[in-house]
């Protein structure tokens, strides 16, 4: 909560004063309105005091005021007789003898204006002829007083508005709040529960975090030693990776309070907002010390400049105010300042020198190993039967721990729809595709010809990388939902292994395979469509770097290094043809399985593993595709009968 600040109190202040004159002044106009007397003309009050009916008046320079006699209601006959001298005739009428008696308002009062030019004396002697009393009227001023409070009222209204844009336009006083505040407040600090344990899959960042969380325990040692925390530590990685969940282990370890600032609400209206702001938080961070703060989603205020930004812009402002604070940070005030980005490459370089943001801590995808490590801290909270967590682990590589946690969760859900007693390996075997695809699907609906041009292209890829035995990939199945660029590339493929260094027959294989999907539109359709595009261009820049970067050539080259050019066909075509030769090879000999493969997808829309691998070994598929669950056999190469 922000305290309010002594110039907003005056300036609240000054705000009510202009409503409250205005309300006076508004008022003092409808009450003086209704307070005044019927008017009534000025012959008609002549006539009055000539019938006698008139006992005082108050006689001003352009208004009287009076009152009529008491029972003036029983003399009205007196006054009808006086009417004809003063009633001229109209022309071609008959003259009239009487006129309406006027209207009076509380106890007989009435007001009349007075003609213009007329003398006072010959008014007054007339007035004590009839036995009127008179005195003279004093002037109004509530009128006046309402002017003057409403005009008032404008001008303070005025001052206020142009001292608040005024101030918007110019950074504040230390230490003091402005408008640019409202509306922001900095969230309450937490110690979170979460501790290191909880934390799986990003071990590379975890022994800087611990370094961390242990020097937050002992700031005494690290005065006598005369060593400081660093400024800021940049936690880089993709959305879901586990950034946040770092910063709240780090906190509860050290049992710490956390702040957590999202970095766009830093941003104000103006380059003064951002920095008041960011003034707060440090000076909140530094009462509330040791703690940990953590700014969420830093690239969304600490881009990189661009040439076409205004130099006092909004985004701007924010990033200079965060190094203006960086650079007078006290590291020895015992705060841990931690940034968050899934976008380090647009992260302005300013951030990231010395003095500043002093780690980068990089959060990469988990490995096979960091996601079986992540997907038993979440399977704590969930009831599995018969799951292999390392094979769930082996089939979902570059899922982050959201994700994960995110497919256990779904899991959850069918089996409970199932009504099964716990998450069973069918259960995960139809939430994968679920997670895997959702972040990748397609909102789109293919015509039955698409989906047949399509399905020839995806069966041709499927069957070549089910049946290829140097294949770096095990097949997951295949699905006509687009997930690349061009289409072309759904087919749903899981590495065998993580590897990070692929041999020649690897190689190979991976470029038959990216060839298969147009032999196959030739096979079966009679000619090659646009699905394969994409596919093709991956082919020849992986041709490229095999002959160009590593030095692989194609079979029909061995032994031939100095005669590679003097045909004139480069080495990257006769890579090119050997693998088209070899794709071409497998779909003829598994001509029927292309055939099937290709089917079941122009009508299902997806072939799921187990269907994929039964159709190459020539067995039947299963009724049902969802809830299959197999031991993956030894794939067969071309002309090789399944054992």
């Amino acid at each position: 909560m922000t305290e309010r600040s002594p110039i907003r109190g005056w300036m609240f202040g000054v705000a009510a004063a202009v409503f409250a004159a205005a309300g006076m002044g508004i008022a003092a106009i409808v009450f003086h309105g209704q307070s005044l007397p019927p008017e009534i003309p000025y012959f008609e009050f002549r006539l009055l005091v000539g019938a006698g009916l008139v006992a005082e008046v108050e006689v001003g320079e352009e208004e009287i005021r009076g009152a009529a006699r008491a029972g003036t209601s029983t003399e009205a006959e007196r006054y009808a007789k006086l009417a004809a001298p003063y009633w001229p005739a109209e022309a071609g009428a008959a003259p009239r003898t009487q006129i309406p008696f006027p209207t009076l308002g509380a106890g007989g009062a009435f007001r009349t204006q007075r003609p213009g030019g007329e003398p006072t004396a010959p008014l007054l002697a007339y007035l004590d002829e009839h036995h009127v009393r008179h005195q003279g009227l004093a002037p109004a001023i509530w009128p006046a007083v309402a002017a003057y409070a409403l005009g008032g009222a404008a001008v303070l209204a005025l001052f206020l508005l142009a001292f608040a844009v005024a101030r918007r336009g110019r950074p504040s006083a230390a230490g003091r709040a402005s408008p640019a505040l409202d509306g922001f407040q900095l969230p309450p600090p937490e110690i979170p529960e979460t501790r290191f344990h909880d934390v799986g899959g990003i071990d590379d960042a975890m022994d800087a975090v611990l370094e961390l969380a242990d020097l937050l325990k002992m700031p005494d040692r690290l005065r006598r030693l005369g060593a400081t925390l660093p400024r800021g530590v940049l936690l880089a990685g993709p959305r879901g990776v586990g950034k946040t969940l770092l910063a709240r282990a780090l906190a509860g370890e050290a049992g710490v309070p956390l702040f957590r600032v999202p970095a766009p609400e830093l941003a104000g209206t103006s380059a003064a907002d951002a920095a008041l702001r960011v003034r707060l938080l440090f000076d909140r961070a530094a009462r509330e010390a040791p703690c940990v703060v953590v700014i969420e989603d830093l690239e969304g205020v600490a881009r990189r400049a661009r040439r076409e930004d205004a130099p006092a812009n909004e985004p701007g402002g924010t990033l200079q105010a965060l190094l203006a604070e960086l650079e007078t940070f006290d590291p020895r005030s015992g705060v841990v300042l931690l940034a968050a980005t899934s976008r380090p490459d647009v992260i302005d370089p300013a951030m990231l020198r010395p003095g500043r943001f002093d780690r980068v801590l990089a959060l990469g995808r988990p490995d096979r190993f960091g996601r079986e490590a992540i997907l038993r801290v979440h399977a704590q909270r969930v009831r599995l039967a018969n799951v292999s967590l390392a094979d769930v682990a082996a089939r979902t590589p570059g899922l982050v721990g959201a994700e994960l946690a995110a497919l256990l969760n779904e899991a959850a859900l069918i089996a409970a729809r199932r009504e099964h007693t716990a998450v069973m390996r069918e259960d995960i075997e139809t939430a994968l595709p679920r997670v895997v695809d959702v972040a990748l699907r397609a909102v789109r609906v293919f015509s039955m010809e698409e989906r047949t041009l399509l399905a020839a292209n995806e069966a041709g890829r499927a069957v070549a990388a089910a049946v290829l035995p140097e294949h770096p990939e095990v097949s997951q199945g295949a699905s006509l939902v687009p997930r690349d660029r061009a289409l072309e590339t759904s087919l749903v493929r899981r590495p065998v292994e993580e590897r990070k260094v692929l041999g020649e027959p690897a190689l190979k294989a991976r470029l038959a395979e990216l060839v298969a999907g147009r032999e196959a539109e030739l096979l079966l359709l009679g000619g090659p469509t646009t699905a394969s595009r994409d596919a093709l261009a991956d082919a020849r820049a992986l041709a490229s770097t095999m002959a160009a970067e590593l030095g692989i050539r194609a079979a029909a080259s061995a032994g031939r290094a100095g005669e590679l050019l003097r045909d004139g066909v480069p080495e990257t075509v006769r890579l090119l043809s050997e693998a088209e030769a070899r794709a071409r090879e497998v779909l003829i000999v598994n001509r029927r399985a292309l055939e099937d493969v290709a089917r079941r997808l122009a009508e299902r829309e997806r072939v799921s593993p187990g269907d994929l691998l039964r159709i190459v070994h020539g067995q039947a598929p299963a009724a049902d595709a969802e809830a299959d669950v197999v031991t993956f056999p030894a794939a067969a190469g071309p002309g090789r009968e399944p054992e």
